[in-house]
C-alpha cells in the first residue's frame, strides 16, 4: 500500500501531502535504516513534492521533519544513486547544515557527476530568498 499510498500524494501537491508522506512513512522516517528500499521511495516522492516549481509551501516544523530524515538517511549505507536521490531531495529543504553534509560526500559519478554542486546552489539560492526582506 506504501506505493500507491505515495504516488497518490505525489500528485497532490498540497502542504498536506507532505505531512501525510512523513505520516505514511512511519518507520523508515524516524529510522531509515529499518528499511532502506522504503526510505529511498519516501525521498524520491519527498523530493517529487518539494524541489519543484510549484512547491507547495511547508511550515518550518515540517520543513525541519523532512531535512532531518533526509540527513538520517544519508547516514547510512547508501548506493551512488540511492544518495544522489537524497542530495536531489535536499535541494526543497536543505540549510546550511545540508550544504556542509553533502559537500562531505564522495564525489559522484557518470550520470550523477555535478548533482552535488547542483544541489547546493539550489539551496543557497533557496536561503537566500528565504533571508531577504519583504
Amino acid at each position: 500500500m506504501l506505493e500507491f499510498c505515495l504516488g497518490v500524494l505525489e500528485e497532490v501537491k498540497t502542504a498536506e501531502s507532505v505531512s501525510a508522506m512523513l505520516e505514511v512513512g512511519g518507520a523508515e522516517v524516524e529510522l531509515p535504516a529499518s528499511d532502506l528500499a522504503r526510505a529511498v521511495r519516501i525521498a524520491d516522492g519527498l523530493n517529487l513534492l518539494l524541489s519543484f516549481k510549484g512547491a507547495p509551501a511547508v511550515s518550518p516544523t515540517v520543513e525541519s521533519l523532512v531535512r532531518d530524515f533526509l540527513h538520517r538517511l544519508l547516514n547510512t549505507e547508501l548506493t551512488e544513486a540511492q544518495r544522489a536521490s537524497v542530495v536531489c531531495a535536499l535541494r526543497g529543504v536543505g540549510d546550511e547544515e545540508s550544504v556542509d553534509r553533502i559537500a562531505a560526500l564522495p564525489p559522484f559519478k557518470g550520470s550523477w557527476a555535478g548533482v552535488e554542486q547542483t544541489s547546493t546552489k539550489r539551496i543557497l539560492q533557496r536561503l537566500r530568498q528565504r533571508s531577504k526582506p519583504d
